[in-house]
């Protein structure tokens, strides 16, 4: 199975985890790697991504995992939702691991996360987050490219959410989530 949820912050796993009574590997963008978390990093079997070279390392590790009966938790819009609850771009990696693996999806949404800045300074503030697990969704049975899985994604977490889309993707350098300082993150 794949956990499939939006992203708010840095806690956005923990959240997810502690409402689940299986264990999800989850899968995370190599520069929010902080050194002083190796341990964390190293004891949940992050499986690590490139955003700036995505590479086939990565998702062979995914696939194997899933194939072996274990669960993969995404975050499909590959960076924190800034400003806060709207939905950015699904990357088609996100379909394209659905498709290959023929594994089933639970959508879940996230809300109520405190936005600060860095991503992981979200662990030590407190906040009325709150976790919606919403459906299983099997795309094995649906003939869909990967594009299309990732779009069809999308248009349920809008639908789930009612928040508004944003179409326009952060480039690399300005993805939130890692400054330096535990501060708020201002809305725009």
């Amino acid at each position: 199975m794949i956990v499939v949820c939006n992203h708010t912050a840095g806690v956005d796993p923990i959240l997810v985890q502690s409402a689940c009574p299986f264990f999800i590997r989850w899968v995370m963008a190599q520069d929010m790697r902080d050194s002083r978390l190796e341990w964390f990093w190293t004891w949940w079997d992050v499986i690590f991504v490139d955003r700036t070279r995505p590479d086939s390392v990565s998702i062979r590790a995914a696939l194997r995992h899933l194939k072996r009966g274990g669960v993969i938790g995404i975050f499909p819009e590959g960076g924190l939702e800034r400003p806060p609850q709207q939905i950015l771009p699904f990357q088609h990696g996100v379909g394209m691991l659905i498709k290959k693996s023929q594994a089933r999806v639970l959508t879940v949404t996230i809300h109520g996360t405190p936005q600060v800045d860095p991503a992981w300074a979200s662990l030590w503030h407190a906040s009325r987050s709150i976790v919606h697990f919403r459906e299983l969704i099997d795309y094995d049975k649906q003939p869909r490219s990967a594009g299309e899985i990732a779009d069809d994604l999308r248009r349920r977490f809008v639908n789930y959410t009612s928040w508004p889309v944003n179409n326009t993707m952060p480039g690399i350098d300005e993805l939130p989530g890692s400054g330096k300082k535990g501060r708020p993150v201002p809305a725009h």
